[in-house]
């Protein structure tokens, strides 16, 4: 279950359906989870400031049930590349938050995972 949300001040207009698609896929290979369990919030065109500089930007927050620390860096690693690809934001103007979360504090479909 990775829930990934990017927030960045790249716009991106009529592709953003496109870009949501392949993160989608990014992030069920790099979690190693069942695309159908990954769920993709964007928001692009933000006003956002990194470093006191308004160049491209991005936010990620990454969630997912189990997630292990020794998984964050190579998750991080291939979000990264691909923001750097997709949307031309240089990884050292991305901030990703990742949490692991408890099973019994996360609902879906009328019930918990705990």
């Amino acid at each position: 279950m990775p829930y990934v949300r990017v927030e960045t001040n790249v716009e991106v207009g009529a592709k953003a359906d496109e870009f949501v698609a392949k993160l989608s896929k990014v992030v069920s290979e790099a979690a190693g989870k069942p695309e159908s369990y990954v769920m993709i919030l964007f928001n692009d065109g933000l006003k956002m400031s990194f470093s006191g500089t308004l160049e491209p930007a991005a936010l990620v927050t990454f969630k997912s049930l189990g997630l292990q620390e020794d998984r964050c860096a190579p998750i991080a690693e291939r979000l990264c590349a691909f923001l750097a690809r997709e949307l031309r934001v240089h990884g050292k103007r991305v901030y990703i938050d990742f949490e692991n979360l408890d099973g019994a504090m996360l609902g879906w479909d009328s019930r918990t995972f705990g």
